[in-house]
């Protein structure tokens, strides 16, 4: 596959560099459809290389990892001998290895690029995706303290340019963000955590109660409903789809897997994602939880700057990958993706309805009933055969 590194360089025509979209306003920010548009002005072929570096690093912070170092990545992933067995590189170095192929998967000309301009542009190639990054955690930290009061019906309502009374100081916010440790019913529990009390810590590893399905935590079972929460959902769809895809998922005619879909790309067409991973799923939780407290910036925090936001999202991604069940994974992935991809994930547990079943307005059931209608003549035979063409044609599983 041609890509901006790969053509002639001297006769490179930016026109054919893939990847590349035209100008955008920010995400969130409505296009007037009205204005007239000038033409575009070609981009040079390192220009073009650069903007389509710079794109990719913004789905890189969003969807795979928001915190660790860029360069050190690169430098880890460009260098890898393939001919050496993993186990003779760190745990650390084998990390990078996994977000590097990530990155590549997403964006495979940043290879190219690295090859084309020498080992040494791993450097400013870093730097591009690292102002990427940067610029969609900024928008995306204005777009949660602003649209946040608009995903749940807080009382009282969240005003959207002020954050001095969300937190503990707003009895419902302080109920989401409380550590699920605390019975937030108790008084005394809610002012010791209002007045920041030493006796109710509610450090990164505290894990906050919208994590969990209507805020409900099972004491039997902590990962019945553990990130279903439907903020989640809605950050998902409002940064993936479009705010529009937010706003129809709240209507009350909206169904739970309805297709949302705008007449603009959102980033998921933009960037070619078509599931969720365990960094969206950490990212949305992170701001989610910034967008209910009353700090005023947003930053990594710890030692006296602020809550411990990096160390949170590392904690809850660590525990989402390794330790989290392969059951309850599965079922987590698999319900956020019927959620926000309903066009690519159907939930094959969904009842049939009524009509599919009547072999006048169906096919499929015409069809069944005929396949009924043998079996019971032909009896186990017919059955044990069924059974036998089933295992055989049944699709290899792939463990998560």
């Amino acid at each position: 596959m041609p890509t901006p590194a790969t053509t002639n360089r001297p006769q490179a025509n930016p026109g054919t560099i893939p990847a590349i979209p035209p100008p955008l306003p920010p995400d969130g920010e409505a296009r007037d459809e009205n204005a007239a548009e000038n033409p575009p002005v070609p981009l040079s072929p390192i220009e073009a290389e650069n903007k389509a570096i710079h794109s990719a690093g913004r789905n890189f912070g969003r969807t795979i990892d928001c915190w660790r170092d860029i360069c050190q990545i690169l430098s880890d992933g460009f260098q890898r001998n393939p001919n050496i067995d993993p186990s003779h590189y760190t745990g650390r170095q084998r990390r990078h290895h996994a977000l590097y192929d990530m990155l590549l998967s997403h964006a495979p000309f940043i290879r190219d690029i690295i090859l084309a301009r020498g080992p040494t542009s791993i450097i400013q190639v870093a730097t591009l995706l690292e102002s990427g990054r940067s610029a969609a955690r900024s928008d995306d930290v204005s777009t949660v303290k602003k649209s946040i009061g608009g995903w749940h019906e807080f009382s009282p309502s969240l005003t959207a340019s002020d954050k001095k009374y969300r937190g503990f100081r707003h009895d419902e916010c302080g109920l989401y963000i409380c550590p699920i440790k605390y019975n937030y019913n108790d008084r005394a529990v809610k002012e010791g955590l209002k007045n920041q009390s030493p006796d109710y810590p509610i450090g990164y590893k505290l894990w906050p109660r919208f994590l969990w399905r209507d805020l409900i935590v099972h004491q039997d079972d902590f990962h019945c409903g553990f990130l279903m929460n439907e903020l989640i959902v809605l950050f998902l769809l409002h940064l993936l789809v479009g705010p529009s895809a937010a706003i129809r998922a709240m209507a009350p005619d909206a169904t739970a897997n309805e297709n949302f879909r705008g007449k603009r790309k959102g980033n998921a067409a933009k960037h070619g994602v078509r599931s969720v991973t365990t960094g969206l799923i950490a990212y949305a939780v992170m701001l989610i939880r910034f967008g209910l407290c009353n700090q005023r910036t947003f930053g990594a925090g710890g030692k006296g700057a602020g809550w411990p936001y990096r160390d949170f999202y590392q904690h809850l991604a660590r525990y989402i990958d390794e330790d989290m069940p392969v059951v309850a994974r599965r079922e987590l992935f698999t319900w956020l993706n019927s959620r926000v991809f309903p066009d690519i994930y159907e939930d094959s547990d969904r009842d049939v309805s009524d009509d599919e079943n009547d072999p006048s307005t169906s096919t499929a059931a015409m069809m069944r009933a005929q396949v009924n209608a043998q079996r019971a003549e032909s009896g186990t035979i017919l059955a044990e055969s069924d059974a036998a063409n089933m295992s055989e044609s049944a699709p290899a599983t792939v463990s998560s």
